[in-house]
């Protein structure tokens, strides 16, 4: 199991190297608020991003990754010593640094286990930090993963997984498990993205109250259990679709913080792009490979809303250039462009790939986001305005009604804003692409509208900072209307956003608790049996009520083996096969799991999916008709009587 000291550890040394790295490599030209702020996440971009490929080359192992941290430490700190200025001081009060630390662990918190008594109980986006098992497959296998999803022909992972990279980097470093450096990083990387927001903030409206309010704006989330409540149950379910992944800070940060370190590089490098640093080659280095870290992190934000809100930046501010300086942009956006996509170019390959095998359809296509319940008349025409002007406020009622009035008083100058116009244009042009984006955008890959739920990530946040900054001028003024509205806003917002903290911290203990807390000696057994490179099949639903969706979280978390085939909810996003094949397949293990088996069903587990390792425990259907018990491919090596047996694949009695 995770140990908060572990993860606590794993914090400690992510914001003190990447901190480091980031104030040595930030541009001289911005204030010293943004420097600071932006450094953790500046620091963790140009550092993982060359990481991956140089462990690419050189392996994962403990001495390579002590080496290049140390080395990459000393060469930021003498750059930082050499650059350092007494008269670099951050707007930003000292104190906010360390309450965005705090608030981030109510994300973060979400992936910690929850002991009690005799079990565990698991907050529900653990779901989505299943992929530890990634984590787990970098460290095995090297910086180049196989797929431990599924095992039929040794499927390179198709998987934006720069994120998951620099946790094996961290586990490897430290010596800490797998589940502990997700969980740091995750802490990390939701203080991180709040130190952004609140150095932008403060350097848009002057006032260092900003960046608390920053803080207080991002523990917000939706107003739906206000207007369920308000409307009463079934008026609110015939009005509006049910909840779905759409959501602000707190709710995506919980959830995929992988996407929102892709939002807060998205963010950084759209900066990069709108400020003067591509007049100099550092400048052109450290967008591409802030760029690249956007992409490697998330398809989504990175490789479609970062692209899209970059071009129509570049639109609008290529006709103010002077000639001279409309060609050095240009020669230094392409310059970085090609940097990007040469140390992406690994993942691009295999999504490529992945696309190709699914039967090349394109990942996303145009349709508007459904709004209105299914019994509401006319609904799907009423989707489009209603997205703008229903959806929005329902689900960021703190954010975005408060953004777009600031919005509109700053580009009609009735309200202060700091930030040159460069950078202006760019903050919206990716908010109006990502809203745009998710207003009209639906991805094809799987059965979820990522897309559309990723690319408001960062709109989201630069909406944070324009709210943030347009409060503190109201509460500076004072305005009376303005500061109702934003009352108004955070009364709508908060009981949700409370909510979110009392499940991630306090989770409700399902039946399969008491049992998943004796799960790690059985994998600890596993593992004796299972060599780093062998997979394990198992119930692909084993304790499948511990995650909202079926899956095996045990597994994932704590196997430190690939999986043959790990479930339907990992094979849809993790493999290159489709419906048909992957509808068999699941049928498949079922039966063999569930005591159904058919004749042939067991020898091919072995020799399609390279099961060497077979695991039946007391749950299963397949205890009382074990099919691997009277098969002549596997045998017993070990057993706890009443909770679980172990087989192995035995090539030779299989050949008798």
């Amino acid at each position: 199991m995770a140990l908060f000291p572990h993860i606590l550890i794993v914090l400690v040394i992510a914001l003190g190297t990447w901190t480091t790295i980031g104030l040595a490599v930030a541009p001289q030209n911005l204030p010293p608020t943004q420097r600071i702020a932006a450094a953790p996440v500046i620091g963790w971009a140009v550092h993982s991003s060359l990481a991956l490929p140089l462990h690419m080359l050189l392996g994962m192992s403990r001495t390579a990754i002590m080496v290049q941290f140390a080395v990459s430490l000393l060469a930021a700190g003498v750059v930082f010593i050499r650059r350092i200025d007494r008269s670099d001081v951050s707007s930003v009060p000292p104190w906010t640094y360390a309450a965005a630390v705090f608030v981030a662990l109510a994300p973060a918190i979400a992936v910690f286990p929850k002991p009690f008594a005799d079990g565990v109980a698991l907050a529900s986006p653990i779901f989505d930090h299943s992929k530890v098992a990634i984590i787990d497959e970098i460290i095995r296998n090297g910086a180049i993963p196989n797929n431990p999803f599924f095992g039929s022909g040794g499927d390179r992972l198709s998987y934006y997984y720069l994120w998951h990279f620099s946790a094996a980097e961290l586990a490897v470093l430290i010596g800490v498990s797998s589940w502990e450096a997700d969980a740091g990083l995750s802490w990390f990387t939701a203080a991180g993205s709040l130190l952004l927001m609140m150095g932008l903030a403060v350097w848009m409206s002057g006032r260092a109250a900003s960046a608390a309010i920053v803080l207080l704006l991002a523990m917000t989330a939706s107003a739906r259990p206000v207007l369920a409540y308000a409307l009463g149950r079934p008026a609110y379910e015939w009005l509006l679709q049910e909840a779905s992944g759409f959501g602000g800070w707190l709710f995506q940060s919980s959830w995929a913080p992988q996407h929102l370190m892709s939002a807060s590089c998205a963010i950084v490098a759209t900066i990069l792009l709108t400020e003067t640093s591509l007049r100099n080659r550092s400048g052109i280095l450290l967008l591409g490979l802030i760029a690249a870290a956007a992409f490697e992190c998330s398809v989504w934000i990175g490789g479609v809303t970062f692209a899209l809100a970059s071009a129509a930046a570049a639109a609008m501010l290529l006709p103010g250039m002077m000639p001279k300086r409309r060609i050095e942009f240009i020669a230094g956006v392409l310059c970085a462009s090609l940097l990007t996509a040469l140390i992406s170019s690994p993942m691009l390959r295999d999504q490529y790939m992945a696309a190709v095998q699914r039967g090349g359809c394109f990942p996303f296509a145009l349709q508007s986001f459904w709004v209105f319940g299914d019994t509401v008349p006319f609904r799907r025409p009423l989707d489009v305005p209603g997205f703008w002007l229903i959806h929005l406020v329902v689900e960021l009622p703190a954010i975005y009604p408060i953004a777009v009035c600031v919005i509109v008083l700053m580009l009609g100058d009735r309200m202060p804003n700091h930030l040159p116009k460069p950078i202006t244009a760019g903050l919206l042009s990716i908010v109006a692409c990502g809203l745009v984006i998710a207003a009209f955008g639906v991805s094809t890959v799987g059965i979820n509208n990522d897309l559309a739920w990723r690319a408001a990530l960062p709109a989201a946040m630069i909406m944070i900072v324009f709210a943030a900054a347009g409060i503190s001028d109201w509460v500076a003024r004072p305005k009376r209307l303005g500061l109702a509205t934003a009352a108004l806003g955070l009364g709508l917002g908060t009981p949700e956003g409370f909510q979110i903290i009392r499940q991630n911290a306090f989770p409700n203990a399902t039946e399969s608790a008491r049992a998943f807390a004796k799960t790690p000696e059985m994998w600890a057994t596993v593992r004796r049996h299972a060599g780093p490179f062998e997979r394990v099949a198992n119930n692909p639903y084993f304790q499948r009520d511990l995650t909202p969706w079926p899956i095996n979280i045990a597994w994932a978390l704590m196997s430190d083996r690939r999986s043959c085939y790990a479930g339907l909810e990992f094979a849809i996003p993790f493999t290159r096969l489709n419906d048909q094949q992957r509808n068999a397949i699941d049928a498949q293990f079922k039966r063999v799991f569930e005591g159904r088996a058919e004749p042939a069903d067991v020898n091919e587990l072995a020799d399609r999916y390279g099961c060497t390792v077979a695991v039946v425990a007391a749950a299963d259907g397949a205890w009382i008709s074990d099919p691997f018990a009277t098969s002549s491919a596997y045998r017993l090596v070990e057993e706890e009587r009443g909770a679980w047996r172990i087989y192995r694949f035995d090539r030779d009695a299989k050949a008798n």
